[in-house]
């Protein structure tokens, strides 16, 4: 028999999902940037993949995870998962 969530455990759920709801509205903003900047880039002959930009953007949040007891290791993991799609999605508006 499952144990039903007690009332603080479902004070978390709820937490966790505002949260949620939170994070997935600033990777919509993140996404329409990356729109506007794919835009730019076709615009004017800028490759879609800039590997010093990605390196310089996983360092950032590799530190910034960090300094909020985030594991370095799991922000890199999570922008590469981040960033490729963000290169698959210039490269669709880029080269059509």
């Amino acid at each position: 028999m499952v144990k039903s969530p007690t009332p603080q455990m479902a004070e978390f759920r709820q937490q966790i999902d505002i949260l949620d709801t939170k994070i997935i509205a600033l990777l919509g903003e993140r996404f329409e940037i990356v729109r506007q900047v794919a835009h730019h880039k076709k615009q004017h002959g800028i490759p879609s993949v800039l590997e010093d930009r990605v390196e310089q953007v996983k360092d950032n949040v590799a530190r910034l995870g960090g300094e909020y007891g985030l594991d370095e290791t799991f922000m890199r993991d999570l922008y590469t998962i981040i960033i490729d799609y963000a290169c698959s999605f210039e490269d669709k508006i880029i080269e059509p």
